[in-house]
């Protein structure tokens, strides 16, 4: 029989990293909220958003409490209508999704949220 030192490693200073599209399919409201209205020509016109989330362990400490929820970034831009249309204004300010994004860029968003929220005690 081979001994092995395994041992469980408790996952506490990592750091999730999740990348997913949300449509706008479901509400999520209270039980005192009324559903919004939407209208859209058909499924082909639901709004889709990438988002990123980042997470990691609960941790306790002796003066804080972290819970673990660092940042939820969603990858849009915003910019002015080119035309009229029955909906909007020309010039009226559109969100729009961005297509591509490079590994810099997520880390300018990640990094800074993550030194600025995990406990002291647990940075590196």
């Amino acid at each position: 029989m081979v001994k092995s030192n395994r041992c469980f490693e408790d996952l506490y200073d990592y750091v999730r990293i999740e990348e997913s599209w949300l449509s706008q399919v479901k509400n999520y409201i209270t039980l005192d909220e009324a559903e919004p209205e939407r209208h859209c020509k058909s499924k082909q016109f639901i709004i889709k958003v990438k988002f990123m989330a980042a997470v990691a362990g609960p941790l306790c400490g002796r003066k804080q409490y972290f819970k673990g929820k660092i940042g939820l970034w969603p990858f849009v831009y915003k910019v002015p209508a080119k035309r009229n249309s029955k909906n909007r204004a020309r010039g009226a300010i559109v969100t729009k999704n961005i297509e591509y994004i490079n590994a810099a860029e997520c880390k300018k968003m990640i990094l800074p949220a993550i030194r600025s929220k995990f406990p002291e005690a647990h940075k590196a």
